[in-house]
């Protein structure tokens, strides 16, 4: 089964994510949803590849955590910024956000769960209407106080209940965290997207044996969905195209139990 690769991107590197062999891009929704209306539609029409996933869902300054929540203007931003999404080929929208959800020193962590649950249950609805599903990302502790490991966020989801809500596994902050990447498989079919890179954040390309056994995770679950690399880039130009390359090689490789 051929995998879907796309990365983390901006829309200026749509057409180089396109050329490297890319099969979506994975857009910032928080910028997306705050473009004026005459650059959305330029960035809409100037697109290479369909946005299937967005990351970043909220702006930090759009706090859904803490004593003073303004849940119309959350409301609010979830409805253009859903709408927008789903113009730009939206399907998956990815619910990492450190610095929304941060619980505020002293603030009770109960009441902090309380207050992303009714979050998530707000997005939830509207993606219903929008055909999105949502993933919950687990972030490292170094990126916020809140969901830092992958069974956080699957018991998070359990306790939510929704069909179109379920779980991102990143590679990296399971690593930064030290979490065994067997633990993904408790997820099933509640596993919606991947975010891959190599154990520094670097582009995946050197062969990383951790990478290949994540891949062969991934297949040995029967996982259909999409793969984004989320990293930090040296090259962009010279190392997409050897990124996409690699890792749908490596997919092949795990499906074919034929790693070099």
């Amino acid at each position: 089964m051929e995998l879907r690769v796309g990365a983390c991107l901006s829309w200026e590197h749509a057409y180089l994510l396109k050329e490297a062999g890319g099969d979506f891009i994975e857009l910032p929704l928080a910028k997306v949803a705050q473009l004026e209306e005459s650059h959305f539609e330029e960035v809409s029409q100037s697109l290479f590849l369909p946005a299937e996933v967005f990351n970043i869902f909220l702006p930090p300054s759009l706090r859904i955590v803490g004593e003073y929540v303004d849940w119309k203007m959350v409301e609010k931003y979830l409805q253009i910024a859903f709408t927008r999404a789903q113009q730009l080929g939206g399907k998956v929208i990815v619910f990492g956000s450190g610095g929304a959800r941060r619980v505020p020193e002293n603030f009770p962590k109960r009441k902090a769960e309380e207050q992303i649950l009714l979050f998530l249950s707000l997005a939830s609805d509207i993606a219903v209407d929008k055909s999105f599903t949502i993933a919950v990302e687990h972030l490292n502790s170094s990126e916020t106080n809140t969901i830092n490991s992958f069974e956080e966020a699957l018991q998070l989801v359990e306790k939510l209940g929704r069909d179109n809500v379920g779980v991102l596994a990143d590679i990296y902050h399971l690593l930064k965290e030290g979490e065994d990447l067997e633990v993904i498989r408790k997820a099933g079919e509640k596993l919606l997207h991947i975010h891959l890179s190599d154990p520094e954040r670097n582009p995946p390309l050197k062969g990383e044996k951790v990478v290949k056994d994540f891949l062969l995770l991934l297949k040995e679950m029967g996982y259909k969905n999409r793969i984004s690399v989320e990293c930090r880039w040296s090259d962009l130009g010279k190392e997409l195209p050897k990124v996409i390359q690699t890792l749908k090689n490596q997919w092949r490789c795990a499906y074919e139990h034929s790693f070099p």
